[in-house]
């Protein structure tokens, strides 16, 4: 059963609000560009960030199949 876009959305939202190093990673590449005064911190994050947004993007129907397969409920297994 394929799962429709919002709610691939919602619960992908909800996984990575779950897991926050980007935003913990942004901030702390801010504090360290107000620190040194230098931009480098940032641009590098925003390129890293970028890169791993576009990765994520790409990998989107193996995160739509893991994520329609966690919420299916197990049919069949060995009762030991």
């Amino acid at each position: 059963m394929p799962i429709d876009s919002r709610t691939l959305l919602k619960k992908s939202i909800a996984k990575a609000i779950q897991s926050p190093g980007n935003l913990v990673g942004g901030a702390v590449c801010l504090a360290a560009s107000a620190m040194l005064w230098n931009p480098l911190p940032l641009i590098l994050w925003g390129l890293a960030a970028t890169g791993w947004v576009s990765m994520v993007a790409a990998a989107l129907t193996s995160s739509a199949r893991q994520l329609t397969s966690a919420s299916r409920p197990r049919v069949g297994s060995p009762s030991g």
